[in-house]
This record gives C-alpha cells, structure tokens and sequence, in this order.
C-alpha cells in the first residue's frame, strides 16, 4: 500500500469513528435529557470543524502534496454538521444542569453562543499566528525554512490541543455528575479510536515533532481512562458495557 493510499485510509477512518463518537453523543444526549460533550471542549471544537469544514484554512497538510482536498474537506464538514447537533442539544438541555446558578441558568443561551465565538476566534487566529518546526524540510517559496505556520499543517496542533482538553473534561464530566447521563460505553470507545488513527495519521505523514508526542500520549492515556471509568460505572449501575450506546 502506498502511503498516498494509507494516507486517505487511516484520515478517513479517523473521521468515521469521531463522527460515530458524535452521533452516539446526541443519541444519548435526547435520550438522558442532557448534553453528552463538555461545553468548553464543544466550543472549540465546533469552531475548529467550521475553519475547516468551510476551507477557511487548507484541509491538507503541506507536507502531503497529493492529499485529496475535496474528500477531507466533506470529512470535516460531515464533523461540523454532527457537531452542530451537539451544540443544539447544549442549548436545549444545558441550563438545566445549572440549577444552583440561576444566573447562568437565565443567560445560558447567550452565554454558549459567546463560548462558541470565542472559540472560533481563538482556533482561528492561533492557527494564524504561530509556527512550527518544518520537521520534513518542505521549501517554500524556493527555499526551506526552519518553521512553518500552523496554518499549513491542516489544524494538526490545534486539533490536538482541541483533543488534550477534550480528554480531561470528559472525565471530569463524568466524575462530576457521578453518573453515565448523557455518556455511554460507544462513545468512549469510538472517541479513543478515533485519536489513535489521529495520530497514527501524524506518524506516517511524518510530521511528529515532541510537542505533538506528548500531547498525543497523555491524550491517549485519558482516553484509555475514561473507558475503563465508563466501563467500571456501567458494571456499577448494572449496565450491560457493550449494549450502552
């Protein structure tokens, strides 16, 4: 297999399972009456799906010249879409998880909606603004720099930053709420294999650097963490693992 073709494989698969992740999200989220994605994880990660989802910054990574364009694009926007749900059961269910603070309870509507800006805006210009080390010597412009804008990197950091915090709140969710509302057994699953073929995406394009190293280990650690919390929780309520989707 070429690794033009392995390339396109395992990005896809990456997309297939997150996008299973975010529908069993909504599934769960209409059926427990609440919202299955932490709120601030949602913010960001809605705005980094429409960046891409809509090509506002390149869908491929510059280190992979032949990568189909219009394909990861339709990925992403199938991500954007689904995430969009998730943001309506938020609004929809989220206030009522707030009882205690009425304040937030009367602008809760209002108060996502700024999430989602902000996180939109903070995706969007970090990606304008920083660099990384050109760890596969790609020239530009005729000669090749020592550092490339993320921007040219198709949302690799920042999707894993998205993925770090992703990670730690979801287990934070489920700690705190000290039950499986809005969360299931699939939805473990499916997000944790979806950040293995991320990274393994990063590993054969090439483009690691330590940063990205570490960020997906301890990603991958929380995520292992929470499956096995989700699963112990299941057995603890009685709940078949497997039929909790």
């Amino acid at each position: 297999m070429s690794k033009d073709t392995l390339l396109l494989v395992i990005g896809l698969l990456e997309g297939v399972f997150w996008i299973l992740a975010y529908i069993f999200i909504v599934r769960r989220a209409f059926k427990d009456k609440t919202y299955g994605m932490p709120v601030i994880a949602m913010c960001g990660n809605i705005g980094w799906e429409l960046i891409y989802g809509l090509n506002l910054y390149p869908v491929c990574p510059i280190s992979w010249p032949d990568c189909p364009q219009t394909l990861f694009q339709m990925r992403d926007f199938a991500a954007m879409f689904v995430d969009a749900l998730i943001l309506y059961t938020i609004l929809r269910f989220g206030a009522a998880q707030f009882k205690k603070f009425p304040a937030i309870q009367k602008y809760w509507i209002p108060l996502v909606i700024f999430g989602v800006v902000v996180g939109f805006g903070l995706v969007y210009l970090i990606e304008g603004t920083f660099y990384v080390p050109n760890v596969n010597q790609i020239p530009v412009n005729g000669s090749i720099p020592e550092f490339l804008p993320i921007a040219l990197q198709s949302g690799l950091y920042t999707g894993f930053a998205l993925e770090f915090d992703m990670d730690i709140l979801f287990i934070a969710m489920l700690l705190v709420r000290g039950n499986l509302a809005g969360q299931s057994f699939w939805i473990a699953v499916t997000k944790m294999i979806g950040t293995i073929f991320a990274y393994l995406f990063v590993v054969v394009l090439g483009d690691q650097t330590p940063l990205i190293n570490l960020m997906m280990a301890v990603s991958m650690i929380f995520d292992f963490t929470y499956v096995v919390l989700v699963y112990r929780k299941c057995k603890e309520l009685g709940i078949n693992p497997w039929r909790n989707a």
